[in-house]
């Protein structure tokens, strides 16, 4: 579980300095950022790391290898210019997908969604 923590707060199992999650206007802080030691890509407000190594805001596209949550298989997705973007889904089943996955899904399993994907 998670909490934002408030300045002078201690961990009750190790007795280390809590950081706060949040800053005041609900973004995550610089503090947790660094303390995580790596960019994450998502372009965070407070992010520590140079341009190089976060999501760059001048078109360039960043290649991220990520793992299929259906079947574990890793692919290759793009900030710009994606494979995924020249999918076409009824609003029905990227509800679905929605509902039942929180990250992309490779192209073997998106282009197969018909024989897996139960509306019903």
């Amino acid at each position: 579980m998670s909490q934002n923590a408030v300045t002078g707060q201690f961990c009750g199992a190790c007795g280390g300095e809590l950081l706060p999650l949040l800053d005041e206007n609900g973004a995550i802080s610089k503090d947790f950022l660094v303390a995580r030691g790596s960019c994450c890509g998502n372009g965070c407000r407070n992010c520590p790391y140079t341009r190089a190594e976060s999501m760059s805001d001048q078109g360039a596209a960043r290649i991220i290898e990520k793992t299929c949550p259906r079947c574990k298989a890793t692919f290759e997705c793009q900030s710009n210019g994606c494979w995924c973007n020249n999918i076409q889904l009824s609003d029905a089943k990227l509800k679905w997908l929605k509902l039942h996955y929180e990250n992309c899904l490779c192209p073997a399993c998106l282009a197969s969604i018909d024989s897996w994907c139960d509306l019903g």
